[in-house]
């Protein structure tokens, strides 16, 4: 085992190297770019596909665990690619791991004969007269074994984690996230917006065990609570030990609603009250004196947008004194 940790971890080194290198920040600036409709240059994207085992394949591995072996083909692929293929593909430092699935048939097995290399393949259907086959067929059925899958990323966390999440940290030692945030560590939004569509008891079986594990594995955690339909697993969600802070969205804010409308601090103070911080968004200029006052300082973060600088410097001469 000892052997097969340290090749994964010289090819994760690898991955790190190239990650880093000033060649995989201007790929990313080019596509932002381009994906902003302001292409500098033609992007190129090649993908191997089917003739990656004429590539890199099986053979060329040397972990002797199966699963392992699996993940060293995932990482020799991605350096063939860097330092082969040369695209316009920028190189992440991540290793993404398959949730893990069980799916059945549909009541038959049918069965395929390939030929020696891939490619094409024969098979006898064996729904032959409907009438009388058609009985045979079921739904399938799909199952996630999420703690095969919890157990697949402490695995892989353990091997090379290090390696690769150090990848995304700023040289303060933290990462930046969606919500204008920033920690010193392992930061990042966790949200359910599907609770809106079930209750606590939903949320605590389904949800509940999942979002602890996150908010376990980050330095910093701030769960998004997307709409009012989503209150009902408040409590669930702010009994999530680990869990840091609690973002409101309220469901109208694009078509006039604010996030410090007062009818929300009584939302906040009790989130507050949970040990959590909050983060406010959409507050007006007008309402950010009275949700501090209401709610305190300490543990709020509240984002505002002023209509002019003049506006905002104001703004912030006031809110100095909450500091």
């Amino acid at each position: 085992m000892t052997r097969d940790r340290d090749i994964l971890r010289a090819l994760a080194g690898r991955l790190r190297h190239a990650a880093d290198a000033p060649e995989m920040a201007r790929r990313r600036q080019l596509w932002r770019a381009h994906n902003a409709l302001r292409p500098a240059k033609p992007m190129i994207l090649c993908f191997p596909e089917g003739s990656w085992d004429e590539l890199v394949s099986d053979r060329d591995c040397r972990c002797r665990d199966p699963q392992l072996r699996r993940w060293e083909l995932t990482l020799r692929r991605r350096i063939f690619a860097c330092e082969q293929i040369g695209d316009d593909q920028p190189v992440e430092p991540y290793f993404d791991l398959n949730w893990r699935v069980e799916v059945s048939d549909f009541g038959v097995n049918i069965p395929r004969v390939e030929g020696d290399n891939r490619g094409s393949f024969v098979w006898d259907p064996l729904i032959k007269d409907l009438e009388r086959d058609f009985a045979k067929l079921r739904p399938r059925t799909f199952r996630v074994d999420r703690e095969a899958t919890q157990r697949d990323l402490e695995r892989a966390d353990a091997m090379f984690g290090d390696l690769l999440t150090e990848l995304v940290r700023d040289p303060a030692g933290g990462n930046s996230f969606v919500f204008n945030l920033w920690g010193p560590g392992r930061t990042a939004k966790v949200q359910c917006d599907a609770c809106s569509t079930f209750g606590p008891a939903a949320f605590r079986r389904f949800v509940k065990p999942a979002l602890t594990q996150q908010c376990q594995w980050l330095d910093y955690s701030m769960f998004h609570l997307d709409g009012e339909s989503c209150l009902p697993s408040l409590d669930e969600i702010l009994d999530i030990e680990p869990l840091d802070a609690v973002e409101w969205t309220p469901s109208k804010l694009s078509v006039g609603d604010s996030g410090g409308n007062p009818r929300w601090h009584e939302l906040y103070r009790r989130i507050l009250a949970a040990g959590k911080s909050v983060q406010a968004i959409g507050v007006r200029p007008e309402e950010v004196i009275p949700l501090l006052d209401a709610c305190g300082p300490e543990g709020m973060f509240i984002t505002c947008a002023a209509a002019s600088e003049a506006e905002a410097g104001e703004l912030l001469e006031r809110v100095e004194a909450y500091r």
